[in-house]
């Protein structure tokens, strides 16, 4: 994950974090069918976040929310990536 961008790795960064919330707060024990879609949440809701940097639009943020939006194949390897570094942290 260090030769992601800085952007990418805020994104994975906050994924993490939003995972880890709603782990504690939502569902402490999901099974394998709600993962996935709790991890595309994670990831769109912080890409949407980053969209915005210091009152300016952040057009390369802007990117990766609208690739995670409509690239199924890049969306599954940001999940499955993101997936297993929970897993291994848990």
């Amino acid at each position: 994950m260090t030769l992601q961008s800085g952007l990418l790795q805020s994104i994975f960064h906050g994924a993490f974090e939003l995972v880890r919330v709603y782990l504690v707060f939502k569902h402490a024990f999901p099974n394998a069918m709600v993962i996935p879609g709790m991890v595309k949440k994670c990831l769109t809701t912080v890409a949407e976040a980053r969209m915005t940097y210091n009152g300016r639009h952040n057009t390369l943020a802007g990117s990766v929310h609208q690739r995670l939006l409509v690239d199924d194949e890049y969306l599954v390897k940001m999940i499955q990536l993101v997936s297993s570094i929970i897993s291994s942290v848990t």
